[in-house]
């Protein structure tokens, strides 16, 4: 299955990681700033930003406009690398959302050490997703856990069932 990402599909969703942002970190001047770019449409305005990333990422905590910049440029990237994963949209955009929260709260602990910026971003993608998959494993239930499923005899009043089925 290949994914396609068009225009207004991937708008709908980067507007609804927007939102996610606005209800959690109301407070917050950088993702205030994400919401109001957002509300406005002007998400094509950082397109044409020359700034590398770790500079991006070094003013994002003074500079509302450096963190939505780099939100744009690794939206994108960092959905596809869920949703390849997880093959479930809705849990694809939820890690994507929890991915974009856990950058921006640990964006002043990034340091240049010499690695593409996208290593640091895609090194917590990849931590997001396998919290995720240890969460879905605890609620698997074993087969072995389950009663073993007993065929009704021949005393079964397939009838009766059918009757109750029909009142309700």
């Amino acid at each position: 299955m290949q994914l396609l990402l068009s225009g207004h599909w991937l708008e709908t969703i980067l507007n609804t990681i927007v939102i996610f942002f606005c209800k959690e970190y109301r407070k917050n001047n950088v993702l205030l700033s994400v919401c109001a770019r957002s509300e406005s449409g002007d998400t094509k305005a950082t397109e044409s930003d020359t700034r590398t990333d770790t500079e991006l990422a070094r003013l994002a905590g003074s500079d509302p406009h450096a963190f939505s910049i780099l939100f744009d440029r690794y939206f994108t990237r960092v959905y596809r690398f869920h949703s390849f994963r997880i093959r479930q949209r809705e849990d694809a955009e939820d890690l994507t959302s929890d991915t974009f929260v856990k950058i921006f709260e640990k964006l002043h602990t990034y340091q240049d050490r010499g690695v593409p910026f996208s290593v640091w971003v895609f090194t917590i993608a990849r931590h997001t997703l396998v919290d995720f998959t240890r969460k879905a494993k605890d609620n698997v239930t074993s087969l072995d856990a389950l009663e073993e499923y007993q065929e009704p005899g021949q005393d079964f009043d397939h009838d009766a069932i059918d009757r109750s089925v029909l009142m309700e």
